[in-house]
């Protein structure tokens, strides 16, 4: 159940530009947590990492949490 209501939030994050009206609003309010989000959609999907599911929020992760994985130092 959450991880099916964090991969729609990941979606709307990423569709953003795409969308209109209220659901536009929606995702930009989202995109102010697209790190933490990309964070929580990576442990998810690592956690159900045997379903279609999981591979896909693991995807969703690695590219919402892509900003935040550069100010990490090597």
């Amino acid at each position: 159940m959450l991880a099916s209501l964090v991969a729609v939030m990941c979606g709307l994050v990423m569709l953003s530009e795409w969308l209109g009206g209220g659901a536009r609003r929606a995702a930009l309010w989202l995109g102010q947590f697209e790190v933490v989000l990309g964070v929580i959609a990576l442990v998810l999907g690592v956690l159900e990492l045997l379903s279609a599911e999981g591979i896909l929020l693991i995807l969703a992760g690695l590219i919402l949490a892509v900003s935040g994985l550069r100010s990490i130092p090597s």
